[in-house]
C-alpha cells in the first residue's frame, strides 16, 4: 500500500496545570526528506531526538513540525506597580532618544513587558511527550495513508483502462492491416498496368513490419503488471512509479508514429491522458520536479493548474501556494514558448473539504516568484 507524501495532524500535550504543548505536523510533496522542526529555545534540547523518531516514519517529503507552549490564563505574569512604571520609564526614553512622540496602548505595554520577561524554563516529562508526538505521528500517517489509497486507487483503474485500450488497438490493428492490404490492392487495380505479385506481397510485408506495435503492446502491459505489484509494495516506491510513468509515455509515443488508422492514434492519445503528466520544474528551482494532477493550457490563454487533495486535514488556499507556483513554473517553462500565456490559474480542489479555491496572476509575477 502506497502512502502519499501530503499530510497533516496536530495534537496537544499538558505539561502541567499552567503549560502544554502543541504539536503541528504539515507535509508535501518533495523528491528527498526535508525536515524542518519549529520550536521553542528553551525545548531545543530534544529537537535531534524529535528529528530521530519524524525521520525514522518519514522518508521523503517537505516536512514542517512546529510545537510550542502555551500557557493558561490562570498561569498569565501579574506585575506590580513598580514594574509598570519602570516599563513606562524605559518606553519613554526609547521614544526621546528615537526623537518619537511616546504614546502606548496598555496592550502595547503588556506585550513589552512580556518581551522582556526570562523564558520560564521547562524539564517536560519526556516519556509522556514522545508518547504524545507518536500519538500526533500516527494520526499524521493515517492521513498519509488514506490518501495513498485513493491515489492507488486512481492507479489501478487508470492501468486497467489502458490495459482494455491495449487489447482493443490488438483487434483494430488487425482489421485494419487487412484493409490497408485492400486499399493498396485497389489503388492499383485502378492503375492501368500490370501488378508484379510478388513485389506487391513484398510491399504489404515491409508495411506491416514498419507499423508493427506488437512489442510496444506487450511492453505497456509488463509495465503495467509491474506498477500493480508496486503498489503492493510495503517500502517507498514513488521514484520507480515516476520512471515507471515515464517508459509507459515512450511506448504511448511510439505507439502513436506507428499508427495506421484514426482510431488507433485516437486510442494512443488516450493512453497519453491516463498517464500521468510529469513536469520537470529544475530550471526554475534546481532539484526540483513533481506530478501535476490536472494541467489545461489554451494558445494565447491561460496556464491552468490544478491540484487535487484527497486528504480530511486543513483547508489549502490557491494564493501564492509554493507547491503550485513550482508546478506553474515547470509547465510555463515547458510550453510558453509555444503558448504565449497571458495569465496563469492556480486552483486548489479538497472535494471531501467541500472547497476550491483559484489564485489567478500574470506570467510576469509567477517569474518574479520563480526567482525568490
Amino acid at each position: 500500500m502506497i502512502n502519499s507524501m501530503t499530510g497533516y495532524a496536530n495534537g496537544s500535550f499538558k505539561l502541567d496545570s499552567s503549560t502544554s504543548l502543541s504539536v503541528e505536523i504539515r507535509a508535501l510533496n518533495n523528491r528527498y526528506l526535508d525536515l524542518n522542526i519549529r520550536i521553542d529555545d528553551d525545548l531545543k534540547y530534544i529537537e535531534a531526538k524529535i528529528k530521530s523518531l519524524l525521520g525514522d516514519t518519514i522518508k521523503r517529503g517537505k516536512v514542517e513540525c512546529r510545537i510550542t507552549k502555551s500557557l493558561s490564563q490562570q498561569s498569565k505574569q501579574n506585575y506590580s506597580d513598580e514594574q509598570i512604571k519602570d516599563a513606562l520609564k524605559i518606553m519613554r526614553r526609547v521614544a526621546l532618544l528615537s526623537k518619537q512622540e511616546f504614546s502606548a496602548t496598555p496592550h502595547e505595554i503588556i506585550n513589552f513587558m512580556n518581551l522582556n520577561q526570562k523564558p520560564k524554563n521547562i524539564n517536560i516529562n519526556e516519556k509522556a511527550f514522545f508518547s504524545a508526538l507518536s500519538n500526533v505521528l500516527k494520526n499524521f500517517n493515517k492521513d498519509r495513508s488514506r490518501e495513498g489509497k485513493n491515489l492507488s486507487s486512481i492507479l489501478k483503474q487508470n492501468v486497467s483502462s489502458i490495459n482494455s485500450h491495449v487489447k482493443n488497438i490488438r483487434k483494430f490493428y488487425k482489421d485494419d492491416a487487412k484493409h490497408h492490404q485492400q486499399k493498396l490492392i485497389k489503388k492499383l487495380s485502378e492503375v492501368n498496368c500490370e501488378i508484379d505479385q510478388q513485389r506487391l506481397q513484398q510491399e504489404v510485408i515491409y508495411f506491416l513490419q514498419k507499423s508493427d506495435i506488437e512489442e510496444e503492446l506487450n511492453r505497456i502491459l509488463s509495465h503495467n503488471i509491474e506498477i500493480i505489484d508496486l503498489l503492493k509494495s510495503k517500502e517507498p516506491v514513488g521514484k520507480k512509479l515516476d520512471f515507471m510513468m515515464q517508459e509507459l509515455n515512450r511506448e504511448a509515443n511510439t505507439l502513436g508514429s506507428k499508427s495506421i488508422s484514426t482510431r488507433i492514434s485516437s486510442l494512443a492519445v488516450d493512453i497519453k491522458v491516463l498517464i500521468e503528466q510529469k513536469l520537470d520544474m529544475s530550471s526554475a528551482i534546481p532539484g526540483c520536479w513533481g506530478t501535476v494532477d490536472c494541467l489545461i493550457m489554451s494558445k494565447g490563454g491561460a496556464l491552468h493548474v490544478i491540484d487535487y487533495k484527497y486528504g480530511m486535514g486543513v483547508k489549502v488556499d490557491a494564493d501564492t501556494n509554493y507547491q503550485l507556483i513550482c508546478y506553474a513554473a515547470g509547465a510555463f517553462l515547458a510550453h510558453n514558448e509555444e503558448y504565449q500565456f497571458d495569465k496563469v490559474m492556480l486552483t486548489v480542489y479538497q472535494p471531501r473539504l467541500d472547497h476550491i479555491d483559484t489564485w489567478e496572476t500574470t506570467p510576469y509575477n509567477l517569474q518574479q516568484h520563480m526567482e525568490l
